[in-house]
């Protein structure tokens, strides 16, 4: 949608923040309101036959480490919320 917005074929468009964050021409105004947002949630995991379980498992902790929630963010990805 970004491409379409930015080559002239839109005035406006709608799509997930991380597919537009970096797209050039772009200028994001802000989320959709909560109410009519539709949120696809990513998960990790380590497979059973990787060759180095823990350094998978460590890359997974450090994403979901608050060291990381800048980073994430400037994906337009919203980091984890702890429960």
């Amino acid at each position: 949608m970004a491409a379409v917005v930015t080559h002239g074929k839109a005035e406006i468009g709608f799509q997930q923040i991380s597919e537009t964050v970096g797209v050039p021409g772009t200028e994001i105004v802000g989320p959709l309101p909560v109410k009519v947002q539709w949120v696809t949630v990513f998960s990790a995991g380590v497979l059973a036959n990787v060759r180095r379980p823990e350094a998978a498992a460590e890359l997974i902790r450090f994403l979901a480490s608050p060291n990381a929630v800048a980073t994430v963010m400037s994906t337009g990805l919203d980091p984890i919320k702890r429960r």
